[in-house]
């Protein structure tokens, strides 16, 4: 029951050279740019070694309303939990650069898919994922992770015309 303002241009959450964890519960974000989360290596400043300081963060979002996109490069992993209604806007790793990005929904949170996006892996309590609406868009996961074997390797439909399709090179 917070509120967290920024007015930087920057992510609203920025990631690098640690594993982080953070919950939102019911909490109000304002920033003026269109990137909730990056996670990535530096290779400014003197954070770590370059090539070797990604940065892991575990966001929980409970009763949380989360808009932005979630970057992650190829040294950074990113996942997002959300449950009691949660609802996220946005797209995941739209570039397929990440090192890993899960999402992990309960049967009362939603996503709004706004380009297409790339998940390591998906656990969905409601396995029609009906919860997920994706405006045409495709959402791929790795057919090969243990999360995703629910999914069996199919590619089903999701409302709004989207798809959840195996990624081609996970």
């Amino acid at each position: 029951d917070s509120k967290l303002t920024t007015t930087s241009s920057g992510p609203m959450i920025y990631v690098t050279n640690t594993d982080a964890e953070v919950t939102l519960d019911n909490t109000t974000l304002s920033f003026p740019g269109d990137t909730l989360i990056q996670a990535a290596g530096n290779e400014t400043n003197n954070w770590g070694v370059p090539g070797q300081n990604g940065g892991t963060l575990t966001l929980t979002g409970i009763r949380q309303r989360l808009d932005g996109n979630v970057t992650c490069d190829g040294i950074s992993t990113v996942r997002l939990h959300l449950s009691e209604d949660s609802q996220f806007t946005g797209a995941i790793d739209t570039e397929h650069t990440g090192k890993e990005t899960s999402l992990q929904l309960d049967g009362s949170s939603t996503w709004n898919v706004t380009a297409d996006s790339h998940l390591t892996s998906l656990t969905n309590t409601q396995q029609t994922c009906s919860n997920i609406q994706s405006n045409g868009h495709t959402v791929y996961y790795d057919p090969s992770h243990t999360d995703n074997k629910w999914l069996g390797g199919q590619t089903p439909g999701l409302p709004g015309g989207g798809k959840l399709t195996p990624d081609a090179c996970p």
